[in-house]
């Protein structure tokens, strides 16, 4: 029987799925890291930032499906209706601790 590590889960995170890929944030960069560490499951996170409105997706692989080159189906991180309330509870906090005369020149980079 062989030594095996704890390794349990590697994910890997992009924000931009427009960003370059075979250099990380990609699924294959999951499955070499899977297959040389050891990893029993891999998830990647890709944020989707690029379209102006995040819409954050991710794809699963175990074990079983690593060693495959079909690319594992894309699931959305959110349903439509959840993420279009989540943006607007957003928006209503950017309102409120920013009133219309002080957002006009507020940098929220200085929070």
């Amino acid at each position: 029987m062989t030594m095996r590590e704890n390794n349990l889960l590697v994910i890997e995170m992009k924000t931009n799925h427009e960003a370059q890929r075979g250099n990380g944030g990609s699924i294959d960069s999951v499955r070499t890291l899977m297959r040389e560490y050891g990893y029993q499951y891999g998830v990647l996170l890709d944020l989707r930032l690029s379209g102006g409105l995040p819409n954050p997706s991710w794809q699963w692989l175990d074990e079983a499906t690593a060693g495959e080159q079909a690319t594992p189906e894309s699931k959305l991180v959110y349903e439509v209706e959840d993420l279009n309330a989540l943006i607007e509870r957003g928006r209503e906090e950017e309102r409120r601790r920013y009133p219309q005369d002080i957002r006009e020149t507020h940098d929220p980079g200085m929070d």
